[in-house]
């Protein structure tokens, strides 16, 4: 009895386990695995193959058979030429257009593709965000050629300034006094200041050879000086190399007196080891002799011990091996009768598969003869009908050219056959693909944010590289984030499930597989969506790095809240510089003594917790009761963004809470992480409303009545 041992596996969730394979069963029918065979056989082929073959004989059969018959008729040569030449001329006029064609269409089709390329790469630089981009490179090169071209112009500056003060030094001004001094006298002067200038270039050049001539006689000097020296040198050399000779035949005859005296000594030392050896020679045989008549003795008791043993041993095994051989003799005779059975049983059962398939095969061969005879019979009459009609030349030529034309037609109505069922199963495939993207909800504008943040930090990788500034790029990409509001999305956990009880139960396959293909296929997209939004995440921080080495984080200096006090619509007050400060001014006696009211300073972010720069979030929740008390007719307003039209869902009750539409200063706030979600108590109201509006409509706060109060004093 055979088990189906499926359901017998243990029923727990194996995790980092591959549940995907990229191989599925297929059914076959008896024709496609057929095809299959005979393709993978080239069957198909060489029957191609021998029909072409055939089709090349039967043409030169009918050319050579036209050749003959043209030679019993005269006078036609030149028709004959004339003809052929003709005939090739249009032949070669039709493949040269066709070949002409086939090159137009491949070139068209090249440049289709190229111009579609380009199309959609125009297309994509001509989004906000790719020209929001460029813009941000144009500005960046903008501001470096702005600084080159002041380094430039301020160093053209140094040098000329420098310059003019080497030639103000070398050239100072000299005045020419007013005089009375002639023609004659000036070329008298003049003479005479050559004639000294002469004399005290004769000197100098005279003082020159003097020195040359000094030089050349001390140089021989020194040559004969080295000449001697080396000299004395040469006969130290020489004494020394004949005291070395000296020694080291001295120390060779010394050499070869001290081996004779260690001969000597080496012949003494060696016979009184011979002496020696011969003494222990001695000793050590007689001890071998006693030691080996010993042991001798000693193995000949224990061989004798030994053999007692193996003998009661070997009868005791020659019994027990009897017992056994007798059972196996009697397996033996039941193994063999079974055996025996058996073949009878499976010589009975082959005579009849053999008759069987004789009797099919003796069918088959009936139907192959008639086949081969019905074969026969048409090539015959083929043959017969081939033999009348060869005389005939327009009816040779017209039949080729039917033959011609069947083929092609049939070529092409394979092809038309083929590329309709390729059409088929794509369509199969988009309608099946369809099916399972139905299940997916993609974000559409994942791929633009992806590519535009990539973009964006390989042109500020090619900025730094060039020394161009990172500063505009940085401020692009943190609107683009802040206008498309654009965060890290937590990962979320895959699910997957057992599929034990898929063997188990063969009915869940046929009615679940659908549902899990699709759930599949949505667990696929989140996981991309997931990589997109790394990706995004990736890049925004290595844009921020790049950008706070470029301006690092400055700490927030506290400011009197002007923009404040203009956006809750008061008029701007002028800022007088004075020394006037009412907590110490002396009021008289018996009057009340009046403080300034504390005015509470803006919230600035600090260094430690970027998280919070440039965010409203615990200004709002001072601003909470306010806020709920605003009017409900402009949340539509508020609540839309940028891209509502795009596809994201920035609706009253959105999940992802809005960004400010305020654009703070970048080097404050290019550093900080990804925002946090608000807490549950304010989420329905921030994720909303916008920030900015809130501030400008909400009532007035502390901040505008105590600054009132403190202008009134003041």
């Amino acid at each position: 009895m055979r088990l189906n041992r499926a359901c017998a596996a243990e029923l727990v969730l194996k995790k980092r386990q591959r549940l995907h394979h990229s191989t599925q069963p297929v059914v076959l029918s008896a024709e496609h695995f057929n095809g299959l065979i005979d393709r993978a056989t080239l069957k198909d082929r060489k029957e191609d193959l021998q029909a072409i073959k055939e089709e090349l004989a039967y043409k030169e059969y009918l050319k050579n058979g036209n050749a003959a018959l043209m030679k019993r008729f005269t006078n036609m040569v030149d028709t004959i030429v004339k003809d052929d030449e003709e005939k090739q001329a249009t032949r070669d006029k039709a493949l040269a257009e066709s070949t002409k064609d086939r090159q137009t269409v491949e070139l068209s089709e090249l440049r289709r593709t190229e111009r579609i390329i380009r199309a959609n790469r125009l297309l994509n630089t001509l989004k906000p965000g790719q020209r929001a981009l460029q813009q941000g490179l144009i500005e960046s090169e903008l501001i470096y050629q702005r600084k080159y071209n002041d380094a430039l112009n301020a160093e053209f500056a140094e040098a000329a300034r420098h310059q003019q003060s080497l030639d103000e030094q070398q050239c100072q001004p000299a005045l020419i006094p007013f005089g009375t001094v002639t023609e004659e006298q000036d070329k008298a002067q003049q003479l005479v200041k050559m004639n000294d200038a002469r004399v005290s270039f004769l000197k100098v050049m005279e003082q020159q050879r003097q020195r040359k001539q000094a030089k050349k006689e001390q140089e021989m000097v020194e040559s004969l000086v080295e000449r001697e020296r080396h000299k004395c040198l040469q006969e130290k050399e020489e004494k020394a190399r004949k005291e070395l000779l000296e020694k080291k035949r001295q120390f060779c005859l010394d050499a070869y007196r001290d081996s004779l005296k260690e001969k000597a000594e080496k012949a003494r030392f060696e016979k009184m080891a011979d002496a020696v050896d011969d003494r222990i020679i001695c000793v050590n045989k007689a001890s071998h002799r006693y030691m080996d008549a010993r042991y001798n003795n000693q193995r000949k008791k224990m061989h004798e011990e030994r053999m007692r043993h193996l003998e009661a041993f070997a009868k005791k095994h020659c019994e027990i091996e009897q017992a056994k051989q007798r059972h196996l003799m009697q397996l033996h005779e039941k193994e063999v009768e079974n055996f025996n059975l058996a073949e009878q049983a499976d010589e009975l059962k082959r005579r009849l598969q053999i008759e069987k398939l004789s009797k099919e095969r003796r069918q088959y061969d009936q139907e192959y003869q008639q086949q081969e005879r019905e074969k026969q019979q048409r090539k015959a009459e083929i043959k017969r009908f081939e033999l009348a009609t060869r005389l005939k030349n327009d009816k040779a030529n017209k039949q080729f050219a039917a033959c011609a034309k069947r083929q092609r037609d049939k070529e092409t109505l394979e092809l038309r056959n083929i590329l309709h069922g390729q059409r088929d199963e794509v369509l199969a495939q988009r309608q099946g693909e369809l099916l399972r993207i139905t299940a997916c909800e993609e974000d559409p504008n994942l791929e633009d944010d992806v590519n535009y943040f990539e973009a964006a930090a390989q042109a500020m990788d090619n900025c730094k590289e060039t020394g161009r500034p990172l500063y505009p790029l940085a401020k692009a990409a943190e609107i683009y984030k802040r206008e498309n509001h654009i965060d890290m999305v937590p990962d979320g956990q895959v699910v997957r499930r057992n599929q034990i009880r898929d063997y188990c139960w063969p009915g869940y396959v046929s009615k679940a597989q659908l549902a899990f293909n699709k759930y599949e296929h949505r667990e696929r997209c989140k996981t991309e969506e997931n990589k997109a939004h790394h990706r995004i995440y990736e890049n925004r921080l290595k844009i921020a790095k790049m950008a706070a080495e470029e301006r690092p984080l400055a700490k927030c200096v506290s400011e009197y809240p002007m923009k404040l006090v203009q956006y809750r619509g008061l008029p701007a007050i002028e800022n007088l510089p004075t020394d006037h400060n009412c907590d110490e001014l002396q009021l008289p006696a018996g009057s009340i003594k009046l403080s300034c009211p504390t005015i509470v300073p803006v919230k600035q972010p600090v260094e430690e917790d970027p998280a919070s720069a440039c965010s409203f979030s615990d200004i709002c929740k001072s601003y909470d009761t306010d806020i709920k008390s605003a009017p409900d007719q402009n949340l539509a307003e508020r609540s839309t963004s940028i891209r509502a039209s795009g596809g994201r869902d920035c609706s009253v009750l959105a999940t992802r809470p809005m960004r400010s539409a305020k654009r703070p200063d970048l080097t404050r706030c290019w550093t900080a992480k990804p925002q946090a979600k608000t807490t549950a108590k304010n989420a329905s109201v921030l994720g909303s409303i916008d920030q900015k509006y809130a501030v400008n409509q909400s009532p007035k706060t502390v901040w505008s009545r105590n600054l009132k109060q403190c202008t009134a004093l003041l």
